[in-house]
């Protein structure tokens, strides 16, 4: 089953869940960040995604709207973003312009103590009957960022080391 539905610019209706996390990798910024900047890379690092694409391909610019298709607790769901604040070589804004729920989230990345910091943050905007479940959604979420999280640094420290 696939959701998709239009969504407005905000979040303002529904209940919304924020998720967060970082991890340090033993990586360059520039490297982390060129990889996690590139939307077709997603599916090598978030396990739950099929498919993603962009308007134009390599790394994010302001205005790149991105498609992508994931499943999660069995569902296939269909999100087409907006790249609306892009810092080169640094982080970026995302909001959903076409979802089941509204979303919007950041990606950064910093240098830090040899290696590079990576921050993820994502907030969604649950309606409907899934507004009664929203602690374990968000709890499901929390879990999927931080496994994402961690297998971007597998992916990444893999390449780095020759074994990918």
């Amino acid at each position: 089953m696939t959701k998709t539905m239009s969504t407005s610019s905000g979040l303002k209706l529904g209940a919304q869940m924020r998720m967060h996390g970082r991890i340090w990798i033993d990586h360059t910024s520039p490297e982390v960040y060129a990889f996690v900047a590139t939307p077709s890379n997603d599916p090598l690092w978030r396990e739950q995604v099929q498919v993603m694409t962009a308007d134009r391909p390599g790394p994010v610019v302001n205005g790149m709207q991105t498609y992508e298709v994931l499943t999660f607790l069995g569902t296939t769901y269909t999100t087409s973003c907006l790249i609306c604040e892009h810092q080169a070589s640094h982080s970026y804004q995302f909001r959903s312009i076409e979802a089941a729920n509204a979303v919007w989230g950041l990606r950064k990345v910093e240098a830090v103590d040899g290696g590079t910091l990576v921050s993820s943050v994502l907030h969604i905007n649950v309606s409907g009957f899934a507004r009664i479940a929203v602690r374990p959604l968000r709890w499901l979420y929390q879990r999927r960022l931080n496994r994402d999280l961690q297998r971007l640094k597998r992916v990444l420290e893999a390449q780095r080391d020759g074994k990918s």
